[in-house]
């Protein structure tokens, strides 16, 4: 009924594939379970998967595989993790160690989608991992993570994915439980408010000059969601209330831009005083507004970004 998104689709058959290109290119699986009656599968491909902000984020950051729940690999994937709903389904596979970051089924919002990928589009698998390594084992050494290998820049898969094809039976002892992306985020933001206290980097638009008074450039309107999408950049932006927005901007554009933006969303609010942190897992940043630089230059593309008050 509606055309499948064959431009962004993986092109592989099987589940091992797709996963073992997603590692070897340090991008974070997308499978997304797909059924040829139900008609919510069919409304994904025009609703979700050809929305452009959609397309933009996965480009970026993912290898989307799309499968049948009638088909082989579809009957495996449905078994392995686990799926009580029905189709749609889309997963996010840590292709490293084939955990499951995250789930949505039925009808998925397009906006909201892309909201909860933010924390995706900070760090590929590897440094996921890395990250993890250095929390629970800070001494440990660079070269126990996935992306390094001993003679070339292949990453080696986990071999969990050699049991996958060839087990036949999958019982409960399978099923791959993996942790809410929403809970590690907001880890993420708590460990940014007590490791990145120093008041340096805090702007206060709003005090006129003083210690902390920046003056901040005029908001340019956002592009077109039509607009070249090389010429393009999406960040996600988290404030203290919980709430997130997306905006765009020109990669070419000076990143002080997204204080003004930042400091245009609180004017209605008592927070006058912030910095803007850039949530990584375990190795979060509190951003510099005295760089000048673009938002190509400055690496913050397709980022999530938090607001935190003085």
């Amino acid at each position: 009924m509606y055309r499948p998104p064959v431009d962004m689709l993986f092109e592989g058959r099987t589940f091992e594939e797709a996963k073992s290109t997603s590692c070897t290119q340090n991008l974070w699986l997308l499978v997304n379970l797909q059924s040829r009656t139900e008609f919510a599968s069919h409304a994904l491909n025009r609703d979700l998967w050809a929305n452009d902000t959609v397309s933009e984020a996965l480009m970026s950051s993912f290898v989307l595989w799309q499968v049948y729940d009638n088909t082989i690999e579809g009957k495996k994937i449905s078994n392995f993790y686990k799926m009580d709903s029905a189709p749609p389904v889309v997963l996010v596979i840590d292709p490293v160690t084939g955990q499951k970051m995250g789930m949505w089924s039925g009808v998925i919002d397009a906006q909201s989608f892309v909201e909860d990928l933010s924390w995706f589009l900070e760090a590929g698998p590897h440094e996921h991992i890395a990250s993890l390594i250095r929390n629970r084992y800070p001494e440990a050494e660079e070269d126990q993570t996935c992306s390094k290998s001993n003679n070339n820049d292949q990453v080696p898969v986990p071999s969990w994915g050699e049991e996958f094809e060839k087990k036949e039976d999958w019982s409960s002892s399978n099923n791959v439980e993996g942790p809410s992306w929403g809970e590690e985020f907001e880890n993420v933001e708590e460990t940014c408010s007590s490791s990145n206290n120093d008041d340096d980097d805090i702007v206060d638009p709003s005090s006129g000059p003083g210690e902390h008074w920046v003056e901040l450039p005029d908001l340019t309107e956002e592009p077109k969601v039509d607009c070249d999408k090389s010429l393009v950049c999406s960040l996600s932006v988290r404030f203290p209330d919980g709430t997130r927005k997306q905006r765009r901007f020109l990669k070419s554009e000076p990143y002080l831009l997204l204080w003004s933006f930042c400091d245009s969303l609180l004017e209605e609010s008592e927070i006058n005083a912030f910095k803007l942190v850039h949530a990584i897992p375990g190795d979060s940043k509190t951003l510099d507004y005295r760089l000048y630089a673009t938002f190509e230059e400055s690496g913050l593309a397709n980022s999530m970004i938090s607001v935190l008050s003085k």
